[in-house]
């Protein structure tokens, strides 16, 4: 297929879906010349495109190697979860008038089944993709209108793509229990009880991460 003058928003654009769909792993390499190859267009708008994803935070250039995909640190998750909980704490507050909507209860519900199912096959990235998608659907029904864009630069797929590889392996049962917790209080109309189960799962989940980066000498 022939070299086509792509834009660098079109380059942009599939590079980072490719980084948060795993084509591009983390730690691996971005050799300017082998992408341009790849998405049949020229040098220009990948060097471009590269520099925009080292200041949204997916990409990193070291000297003397070049670009490579962000690989992120166990502090890292642990900034992202700080920062998911006080959105989600912002999210379930204002959605609380909206409880009795029964076509959100219902879409609540669909989420929740679709986490619980994933968490049955323990299929990391149906079950992180679920968990996406409900953050921004609670985040849609909000009203706000920075919760998502927060999200977004957060890179909340990829972020939660690469938390799976940090957590031991038992976290399923209790991880999918908290969701239901959460979404089970706010089925109930208890938008205080939904607070309190959300905080609690995202400081069990820093201290899962916590402990697994410095584990317990035996």
């Amino acid at each position: 297929m022939p070299k086509t003058n792509k834009s660098v928003e079109t380059v942009l654009a599939e590079i980072r879906t490719g980084i948060q769909r795993g084509r591009y792993a983390p730690g691996q390499r971005l050799i300017t010349s082998e992408l341009a190859r790849q998405l049949h267009t020229s040098l220009a708008p990948v060097r471009e495109a590269l520099h925009i994803l080292v200041g949204e935070g997916l990409v990193e250039i070291r000297p003397n190697k070049g670009a490579s995909v962000m690989t992120l640190t166990h502090q890292t998750f642990i900034d992202g979860l700080q920062v998911l909980e006080a959105t989600g704490l912002v999210a379930l507050r204002l959605i609380s008038a909206r409880l009795k909507d029964a076509k959100f209860r219902g879409e609540i519900t669909a989420k929740l089944d679709s986490i619980t199912d994933a968490g049955k096959r323990r299929n990391p990235h149906d079950f992180f993709a679920a968990i996406a998608s409900s953050h921004r659907l609670v985040n849609d029904y909000s009203g706000n209108s920075y919760l998502n864009p927060i999200l977004n630069r957060i890179h909340l797929e990829y972020f939660y793509r690469q938390l799976a590889d940090c957590l031991p392996d038992d976290y399923w049962d209790r991880y999918t229990a908290n969701y239901l917790k959460v979404g089970k209080a706010l089925s109930s109309g208890d938008s205080r009880g939904a607070e309190r189960a959300w905080s609690q799962h995202i400081r069990w989940v820093i201290a899962l991460i916590t402990e697994h980066s410095h584990p317990k000498s035996k």
